[in-house]
């Protein structure tokens, strides 16, 4: 269960169990609503160059590494939404996704990414949710 808000988010898990490099047990789950396997990372600023996150694509490969190694399956990709500041918006997140998945497979690193952002508050927001510029949690319902 995750609480997102005054709203409680339940999730139906799979759980298993495995080692992560440092001999540490960890728990696994795939849930019904992001259809992930093992632990996933909800908000990661992976993305290179696009906020305060990864500056450049060799960090977003070493961040991305240390996530697997850590046990993380999935990471959903949660740059700043700022207007002003940080201007993205969905097609510019998928593009950069894309990107990414890319040099991932390139690099033999085994990671899942979905889309997201880091959104802030803004007069425009509900449009831009309603519109589709501003990306939700995979797809889904809610909003970081």
């Amino acid at each position: 269960m995750q609480v997102a808000g005054r709203h409680t988010v339940r999730f139906r898990l799979r759980h298993s169990v495995h080692r992560d490099r440092n001999g540490i047990q960890v728990d696994c789950a795939q849930d019904s609503i992001f259809g992930m396997d093992c632990v996933l990372d909800l908000h990661c600023h992976l993305l290179p160059g696009i906020d305060d996150g990864a500056v450049d694509l060799d960090m977003s490969l070493e961040m991305a590494r240390i996530a697997v190694a850590d046990g993380i399956r999935t990471v959903a990709c949660t740059p700043h939404i700022y207007p002003g500041m940080y201007d993205n918006d969905r097609d510019g997140i998928r593009k950069a996704i894309a990107a990414l998945r890319v040099e991932l497979a390139r690099h033999d690193i085994d990671l899942q990414l979905v889309e997201g952002a880091d959104v802030h508050l803004d007069v425009d927001l509900l449009a831009g949710i309603r519109e589709g510029r501003v990306p939700t949690l995979a797809g889904s319902r809610y909003l970081l």
